[in-house]
């Protein structure tokens, strides 16, 4: 046993902390490894050895990433920032980490992504966004992530996720939704998901209206592959009289969507120089519209404008001129279709 002790000699040395090359305080550095692990850190600290691979930062207290704080580490491979308090990501945040295969955000506090976030990613594998509070999926969020492999969204608060928001996503195999808020989904936004072997959805509070007939449908021709049993029970939340019955077991029939209906009243108002006027409109359908207004002639410069106060479907305008005169439209939307009406 004792000729094999020099030949051990160098593994033990590897796994020995590498102070003499250069450690932040309190950290641990493993050869191509540093831990800075629930140290209570509030910022990336200063000193990592710039041919670090895996880095842990997670269980501390970074609410954000300065500018060029992870630059020196452009051999990063796997970056672990899980448990913190980050409320943000500024475009480019990684741009210095193109080797970056693996990148953890779990439980955070970010409430959206920026357009950007994720520039120079292209090799990233996996992506760990769960329990943050995302509550939108805008139009190209993870466009810069082609190699993409995994996409773990569970636990936010998403309520829409736009028909883009997953646009180049061309090699994600699993995307998980479920524990969110989503009322519907579009196929668009699947579209791009080529290579997708595994989807979540479960525990959403989703609209069982004409906007889902596609799920069910492709659920049941072939989608279901990507589904275990358990994630195949998509349970209806509304309306009332489907509300805790799975969406396959609902009929084609039952999934209706009602178009919207609108009373203004009155149609016509005729007021004095600097009277209010109060216009009230009524709008019904399924799902409920979102009823706003907008003024359709600009006043000229120099004019005063009349001040618009909007109290759900209720229009006061206050401090009228002659400038104010002219019609106005009413727009309508009951996602996903948008109505406009003209008053």
């Amino acid at each position: 046993m004792a000729l094999r002790a020099p030949a051990l000699l160098p593994l033990l040395l590897l796994l020995l902390p590498l102070r003499a090359a250069g450690c932040p305080a309190a950290c641990r550095c493993y050869s191509a490894t540093v831990e800075c692990g629930a140290l209570r850190l509030r910022v990336v600290p200063l000193g990592i050895p710039p041919g670090t691979q895996t880095l842990f930062l997670q269980d501390n207290n970074i609410a954000r990433l300065e500018p060029g704080a992870l630059a020196p580490l452009a051999a990063l491979r796997r970056l672990y920032l899980h448990n913190n308090s980050l409320r943000a990501l500024e475009a480019g945040a990684f741009r210095a980490q193109p080797r970056l295969l693996e990148l953890a955000l779990t439980s955070n506090r970010l409430r959206g992504l920026r357009s950007g976030a994720f520039v120079g990613l292209a090799q990233l594998r996996v992506l760990y966004l769960a329990g943050n509070q995302l509550a939108r999926l805008l139009d190209f969020t993870f466009l810069h992530l082609p190699r993409l492999q995994e996409l773990h969204l569970q636990e936010n608060s998403i309520e829409l996720l736009e028909d883009q928001a997953l646009a180049g996503l061309s090699s994600l195999a699993l995307l998980d939704l479920s524990r969110n808020q989503l009322g519907t989904i579009s196929r668009e936004a699947l579209q791009p998901l080529a290579s997708l072997q595994v989807l979540r959805l479960t525990e959403n509070p989703w609209r069982c209206d004409c906007a889902l007939h596609w799920l069910g449908a492709w659920i049941k021709e072939g989608g279901q592959r990507l589904l275990t049993s358990r994630d195949r029970k998509i349970m209806c939340a509304e309306p009332p009289r489907l509300a805790l019955q799975s969406l396959l077991d609902v009929s084609h029939s039952s999934l209706i969507c009602i178009p919207p209906s609108v009373h203004v009243q009155p149609l016509e108002l005729t007021a004095n120089l600097g009277e209010d006027l109060r216009v009230a409109c009524q709008a019904s359908g399924y799902p409920q519209p979102l009823v706003t207004w907008r003024k359709v002639p600009q006043p000229r410069e120099g004019r005063p404008r009349a001040q618009a106060q909007l109290e759900g479907g209720l229009l006061g305008l206050g401090g009228h001129s002659a400038s104010d005169t002219g019609s106005g439209m009413l727009f309508l939307s009951t996602p996903p279709v948008a109505y406009e009406i003209h008053c």
